[in-house]
């Protein structure tokens, strides 16, 4: 019970804070706000899966990948805006942010692992 309250919590603050981002952020033109989001999302994931999990109780691991992280990137929101680019002829531009989101979001996983690999050597 007190994990699904830390995860409905940490959800809750990663899904205003992409609402907060997204409305700083305004209309680009392009979906760089959610792009933005899900590439620090896969960062800080990365640095919690391979750090986090060794350092916090699995209470706040958890609400903080699934919960917060969870409630803060969207993979519902990134798919919606491809389909929205290509319903406006912009087929190039809904293909280019779906191979920039993936790399991007790959890439930054793999540093944020290894970010928290080196956090974990230097702790010992």
């Amino acid at each position: 019970m007190v994990v699904a309250l830390a995860v409905a919590l940490g959800g809750a603050v990663g899904s205003l804070s992409r609402y907060g981002f997204g409305v700083l952020a305004g209309n680009l033109g392009w979906p760089w706000a959610t792009l933005v989001i899900n590439v620090l999302g896969s960062l800080l994931a990365g640095i919690m899966a391979e750090w986090g999990t060794v350092r916090f109780s699995p209470v706040v691991s958890t609400a903080v990948i699934v919960g917060f992280l969870g409630g803060f990137t969207t993979f519902s929101t990134f798919s919606t805006q491809m389909v929205s680019l290509a319903q406006d002829d912009r087929l190039a531009a809904a293909v280019t942010y779906m191979a920039v989101s993936v790399l991007l979001g790959f890439g930054a996983a793999l540093l944020g692992v290894t970010i928290g690999a080196r956090l974990l050597g230097e702790a010992s």
